[in-house]
């Protein structure tokens, strides 16, 4: 059963998502951030979102501020930070006591800036370096250096891009990020993806928990294109070891 939902973010924004629920009272839950300029409807989030109701887990994909169906603002770092902690807050409040996090690229990035108190954390080719910022493609990040809010077009959409979000990008240190995990992960990445290099995901693994894991599928890209059940089925073995 699905449940459209709305709540806001400690700012007063609101934000949009959709609840799967199990067929059984369930108090493990999962939610979901979607990658850099994208939503909660992309069909492979939906997919992953079934597919763990149906194994008996509550999911929640959402629309970070600015993205989607939620309420129009500047893309940062810090914004989408402060939604997901207040997504994790809605879940608590509504009776989720084991919440696990899945982000795919920089909503994995978001997933672990959010993770304390998650008993684990699945992680899509997550942004875990500056190098380059893949995520932009060069010229608009030349364009963005110029100017203080860049309007970002992407599938159809206008993103609001300051320049400020450039900066964070840049001043991630990926030791002191990773560092702060304290739960078990799993990482999932493609040796085909060409907008976060897999080695990111390598040299990840070190600053990570003892019982962390990197999965790497082999011929896959940036979102799993033609690969995505191995990502999914992967995902949802890994929650329900550690998420039960």
């Amino acid at each position: 059963m699905e449940e459209k939902v709305t709540f806001q973010n400690s700012k007063g924004t609101k934000l949009v998502g959709v609840l799967h629920l199990p067929n059984e009272k369930a108090n493990s839950a999962v939610i979901i951030s979607h990658g850099f300029a994208a939503n909660k409807d992309r069909n492979r989030l939906i997919k992953l979102a079934e597919l763990l109701s149906k194994k008996g887990f509550v999911a929640l994909r959402f629309d970070f501020g600015g993205c989607g169906g939620s309420e129009e603002r500047e893309i940062n770092l810090k914004g989408q930070l402060d939604d997901l902690k207040s997504a994790i807050d809605y879940m608590r409040k509504r009776g989720y006591s084991k919440l696990g996090l899945l982000g795919e690229s920089l909503g994995g990035l978001i997933s672990i800036l959010a993770c304390s108190g998650a008993k684990t954390l699945v992680l899509w080719a997550p942004l875990t370096k500056p190098t380059d910022i893949p995520i932009i493609q060069k010229e608009l990040r030349d364009e963005l250096s110029r100017k203080d809010v860049l309007n970002y077009k992407k599938d159809g959409r206008e993103f609001k891009i300051p320049k400020e979000f450039l900066d964070e990008l840049l001043a991630i240190d990926q030791q002191k990020v990773l560092s702060r995990v304290q739960s078990p992960v799993l990482v999932i990445h493609g040796t085909l993806d060409e907008t976060i290099p897999l080695e990111h995901s390598k040299e990840a693994m070190q600053f990570l928990p003892e019982e962390s894991v990197l999965k790497i599928i082999e011929g896959a890209n940036h979102t799993f294109d033609g690969k995505l059940s191995e990502a999914i089925s992967e995902s949802i073995s890994w929650f329900e070891k550690y998420l039960r």
